[in-house]
């Protein structure tokens, strides 16, 4: 009996690890919830002023949010965890990542879009390219749905003119290259065989 501490340690270990992930991953939650009331608000106004163009831009825009959700509900429901884990992961860090750049280039957003804090890079572009080749890369899905919407998502950033087209260009590149690198990582550590099925 003595034998057993030893043998259970490192998955005891590894559970902590496990948890303490998921609880950074719900404090970013959380974080994110706190923004759903202003968003809802202008979703609200939009309809009110009968702006429905806009309304449907917006709606597209914030898609990311929802592939956010559902890639945390398969990283916890998943026969395949730590594929999606993994993705759940570069979210969070590009996510930061995209801040500490935005801090560096200090560029400014089209003086329409009302918006004083930094725009360079588009976080919206390099989120939803880094998602699409992600998933392409580990074979999720076909590469050519992902990448429509991800189009769809940075093209909607210029149609409300919230960034300008470099801004988007850099935040298109940027994600298609991080999405390939944590695939890249995700196929070096995770079995991928029967993925998809």
């Amino acid at each position: 009996s003595a034998s057993i501490p030893g043998r259970l340690g490192p998955q005891v270990a590894l559970s902590a690890q496990f948890y303490a992930a998921f609880a950074v991953i719900g404090r970013y939650v959380r974080k994110q919830a706190c923004k759903g009331q202003k968003r809802i608000r202008r979703l609200s106004t939009l309809l009110r002023e009968k702006d429905y163009t806009s309304f449907g831009l917006y709606i597209i825009s914030d898609t990311k949010h929802l592939v956010f959700a559902l890639s945390i509900s398969l990283a916890i429901l998943s026969a395949f965890r730590m594929v999606y884990v993994i993705l759940v992961a570069s979210q969070i860090i590009g996510k930061e990542f995209n801040r500490l750049l935005k801090r560096y280039f200090n560029h400014r957003r089209p003086a329409i879009s009302g918006k004083k804090s930094p725009g360079m890079p588009s976080y919206h572009a390099q989120h939803s390219f880094a998602f699409a080749l992600y998933i392409s890369y580990v074979g999720l899905s076909h590469w050519l749905w992902p990448l429509i919407w991800a189009s769809f998502v940075s093209w909607s950033r210029l149609a409300l003119m919230v960034h300008s087209f470099d801004q988007v260009a850099v935040g298109c590149g940027i994600g298609a290259l991080w999405g390939v690198t944590f695939a890249r990582l995700c196929t070096s550590l995770v079995t991928l065989e029967g993925v998809t099925e």
